[in-house]
């Protein structure tokens, strides 16, 4: 009997996102078929996740601050002392020390980017630049992405891997928890916007709070709930009380949001680009009718006016009329709705996802399960 794959996935956060809920989808579903241990840099709620799974997980800090030469010698033994057959890594700091450290030890390194490289920051991409070809392998979980990794980093293999979600998952745990608007406080009588994401400034939150402070002032029966947690909120908060929404706003701190997508009426999410974003996917999932902002004309998730709406990046009276337009056309609204639920089930499960990462793993561990 063969000896299982050992798999080392080094990510920067074990918090509330996107990519650390791929992560635990992939080690979830492959659990049986590889040996899986897991280091981070920063804590989180899915620490627990990945202990309920049987998974050794392991912190790495530096003596003075985080990223300090002790930090890397620990992360470098404690490498060497697992001896994986491949490094798997997910954000930033985890693909930047993950890469240098594979290079010495002489593991194949795959690093999996969420984000465009351009939300990193003029140094940040620098380091990428220059460390990006130590990488065996980088992978993009969108096409868009990878355009936009193409014309910045010299990469030895890249592929795209589009994020996925377990429905039938999702909505099993959701019906365990069920929400009423009361329980918020809101009147059974308005209508519900709802977004999900961490409250930080690459999600552009304060966009959607001046749109749908916009919109309330042609239609008031409607109330705004963010579900997230983030440095911001306390920004967020202040914001809702100078433009006059505080009491048409409640921010969910902390919670997992599977049991509001129902609450909803409408999806928005502002942010002005995104990779494939889990929250987006999720909201489709529900059948909720969902606004996004891009930066780009074509996105890879939404169709625009199909199975979703798409707004000019940070366009706030453009986004204001969009949320104005599906509240009062529910017919439209429905229909969006049901088709988006179509595309999440048609293109976007896990397990086209998951068996994506196994036969990647698989290549480059050099053997064939």
């Amino acid at each position: 009997m063969h000896k299982k794959i050992k798999i080392l996935h080094i990510t920067s956060s074990l918090k509330i996102g996107g990519a650390e809920t791929v992560l635990c989808q992939v080690i979830s579903q492959l659990k049986n078929q590889f040996e899986h241990h897991v280091i981070y840099f920063h804590g989180g709620p899915n620490i627990k996740k990945l202990h309920d799974l049987g998974v050794r997980t392991y912190q790495i800090k530096g003596l003075f601050f985080l990223y300090d030469l002790l930090f890397f010698v620990r992360l470098f033994i404690l490498i060497k002392q697992l001896s994986p057959n491949i490094i798997h890594s997910l954000l930033w700091a985890a693909n930047i020390s993950s890469r240098l450290a594979s290079w010495l030890i002489g593991v194949p390194n795959i690093s999996v980017y969420h984000n465009n490289i351009d939300q990193n920051g003029l140094i940040r991409n620098m380091i990428d630049k220059i460390t990006a070809y130590r990488s065996d392998c980088i992978v993009a979980v969108s096409s868009q992405i990878e355009d936009d990794l193409k014309k910045s980093l010299r990469a030895k293999q890249m592929r795209v891997i589009k994020n996925g979600i377990d429905i039938d998952a999702i909505h099993r745990v959701a019906k365990k928890t069920i929400i009423l608007k009361s329980d918020l406080g809101i009147a059974n009588e308005k209508l519900i916007i709802g977004s999900v994401g961490r409250l930080d400034p690459i999600k552009n939150f304060p966009l959607l709070l001046k749109s749908f402070s916009l919109m309330r002032t042609r239609k008031e029966d409607v109330h705004l709930v963010i579900v997230g947690v983030g440095k911001e909120e306390t920004k967020l908060r202040k914001l809702a009380y100078d433009l006059g929404i505080s009491h048409n706003m409640t921010l969910v701190i902390g919670k997992q949001a599977y049991p509001y997508y129902r609450l909803f009426d409408l999806f928005v999410q502002s942010s002005d680009k995104e990779g494939i974003s889990m929250a987006l996917l999720e909201a489709m999932s529900f059948s909720v009718p969902c606004i996004v902002t891009h930066a780009y004309p074509i996105h890879p998730v939404i169709v625009n006016k199909e199975n979703g709406i798409v707004v000019e990046a940070s366009n706030e009276e453009q986004l204001s009329h969009a949320i104005d337009l599906l509240l009062t056309d529910r017919l439209s609204a429905r229909t969006i709705g049901i088709h988006g639920r179509d595309t999440i089930i048609k293109n976007f499960s896990s397990t086209s996802m998951v068996q994506g990462y196994r036969r990647l793993f698989s290549l480059f561990a050099n053997r064939e399960l």
